[in-house]
C-alpha cells in the first residue's frame, strides 16, 4: 500500500510518497548500516529527495539546496514517514516543522 502525506517545512508545503512496502524493504536492505543498525543518512536523504518528496511548488530539493536547519528536520521526517509513524495522532492536519534558529555564535567571545 502507498501512503501520502503533506508536511510544512521552513513555510514551504512537500508531498510525500512512501515508495511501497517492496521498495521500502529492498531501500532498508540497502541504505542500513549493519554494524551500526542504523541508516546512511546521506544515502537515504538523496534518495528521498529524488523519489518521495516532491514541493507544492517549485523545484526538486536536494541535500545541497536546503538550510542546515532544514536539513536536521528532513533527517527526523523521512525515517519516521517510510516507517509509517508521521503525524499518526494528526490524521488530516498537516505537520508544521518549526526550524529553530541556529545560534552562530556559540563559542564566540
Amino acid at each position: 500500500m502507498i501512503t501520502k502525506d503533506v508536511v510544512e517545512v521552513g513555510g514551504k508545503l512537500y508531498n510525500l510518497q512512501h515508495p511501497g512496502n517492496r521498495e521500502w524493504i529492498k531501500l532498508k536492505q540497502r541504505l542500513v548500516n549493519p554494524d551500526k543498525k542504523q541508516f546512511e543518512l546521506e544515502l537515504l536523504l538523496d534518495y528521498c529527495f529524488e523519489h518521495v518528496v516532491f514541493p507544492d511548488d517549485g523545484p526538486k530539493i536536494n541535500i545541497d539546496s536546503i538550510s542546515l536547519e532544514e536539513l536536521e528536520v528532513w533527517e527526523e521526517i523521512l525515517p519516521a514517514f517510510l516507517r509509517g509513524k508521521l503525524a499518526a495522532d494528526q490524521k488530516g492536519k498537516i505537520p508544521q516543522i518549526k526550524l529553530e534558529s541556529v545560534d552562530t555564535n556559540k563559542g564566540s567571545k
